[in-house]
């Protein structure tokens, strides 16, 4: 190895006499702070059964806790006071439990969401029609800037605790409301909502110069 190094040396020398320019240099290495981005879900599950048609139902759930933020930014590899934003990246919905009918519809939803208590509540999802009778996979929800608004705000008290070391939590509700058809039969079917947020943050790497 040696060996080779001193005869790399002098061939560069030789070349820096002939050519009149030095050896290449071994770019150095400097600190950079760049954003990173990294995701996480909270699903909610309806369940729709009865004869009633025109459905209603309200969901609670701890959305501090339920996003289970502290393990997703240490695995992101981000420290809490570096965290920016936690925002909302969408919404989307599936049928896990088909109903036995399989001409069975969600038709004209809504899904309206809030901090525990609030009253109204903000809609987050509206014109929500599709099949109920068939399972699938999450289909993008269409957003009302209300209910995004609403939930970003709720993101941001969320981050402020976890940068003050309190206990990541915050009671909310959602509740979805709209009708089922056909209207004749009793309806038998489970749906999900997913919302998803990113976390953004700033990391420290190694770039060359």
């Amino acid at each position: 190895m040696r060996q080779k190094l001193l005869s790399l040396t002098g061939l560069c020398l030789t070349t820096m006499l002939l050519a009149g320019s030095g050896c290449p240099l071994i770019p150095s290495i400097e600190e950079k702070v760049v954003q990173l981005a990294a995701g996480a879900s909270v699903i909610l599950e309806f369940e729709a059964d009865g004869i009633i048609n025109d459905k209603g139902e309200k969901v609670v759930f701890d959305f501090g806790q339920e996003l289970d933020l502290l393990d997703i930014i240490d695995d992101a590899g981000i420290d809490v006071e570096d965290v920016i934003e936690i925002t909302l990246a969408g919404v989307s919905y599936r049928v896990t439990v088909p109903d036995p009918d399989p001409t069975r519809r969600i038709v004209d939803s809504s899904v309206t969401v809030g901090r525990l208590g609030d009253d109204p509540q903000a809609a987050l999802v509206t014109a929500f029609s599709d099949d109920a009778g068939v399972a699938y996979d999450f289909r993008t929800a269409p957003l009302d800037a209300a209910g995004v608004a609403v939930v970003n705000s709720m993101l941001a008290e969320i981050l402020a605790d976890i940068q003050s070391n309190q206990n990541p939590t915050l009671a909310a509700s959602a509740t979805w409301s709209g009708r089922s058809e056909p209207a004749s039969e009793d309806t038998d079917f489970t749906w999900e909502l997913k919302v998803d947020i990113t976390v953004v943050g700033e990391i420290t790497v190694d770039a060359p110069e």
